[in-house]
């Protein structure tokens, strides 16, 4: 029975995170990465933002599952993920981070009130590219610069039209899902379903 207890309130911490992160200052799930090859280290997002960083092309290689420059993509998801996640950063900035912006302009709102101040950072573990157009990214959540969840799985998209890396919206509609407060009809008019 203790241990049943025990289970149950860490998997309510970990809700709680989830939630926390999902402010633009916390975590992500989606699916688990795909096979690619999986290139980068950690880095975390603890700084203020710097939308100054050019992003890399996504042009296919000559192997068509990965972005021409792969070392440069990768940084470009890590900088987008760390400046999403970065709760310095305004929600009508984040918005520009993530996939179908206007659609989720809403729910970004909602996720930065369910987070209610809270604080927490990210720290990207590994970027797999399946494809010159999608990235799987698996990511900390830090708590206190502790891993409160060291496996969060989210997809970073590359949007032709600004040229940027972005966090894809399942991401977000998967942390959103799974966010305490989070208005269902929010929910499903970002797209989520």
């Amino acid at each position: 029975m203790t241990s049943r207890r025990t289970s149950l309130v860490r998997t309510g911490a970990t809700l709680a995170v989830a939630a926390l992160l999902a402010a633009g200052c916390s975590s992500s799930k989606s699916s688990p990465s795909a096979s690619g090859t999986t290139a980068g280290s950690s880095s975390t997002s603890s700084s203020a933002a710097d939308t100054s960083s050019p992003s890399t092309s996504a042009s296919s290689s000559a192997s068509g599952g990965q972005p021409s420059d792969v070392a440069g993509a990768t940084q470009a998801v890590k900088d987008a993920y760390n400046k999403f996640f970065d709760n310095s950063i305004s929600t009508a900035t984040k918005a520009a981070m993530v996939q179908n912006a206007g659609q989720v302009q809403a729910l970004l709102t909602a996720l930065a009130a369910a987070a209610n101040g809270e604080k927490s950072s990210i720290q990207v573990n590994t970027v797999t590219f399946d494809s010159p157009t999608h990235a799987n990214v698996d990511f900390a959540i830090l708590l206190n610069g502790q891993p409160a969840l060291p496996h969060a799985s989210g997809d970073a998209v590359y949007d032709s039209a600004s040229g940027n890396w972005q966090v894809s919206d399942a991401t977000l509609c998967k942390l959103a899902g799974i966010t305490p407060g989070v208005n269902p009809t929010v929910l499903k008019a970002a797209g989520c379903s």
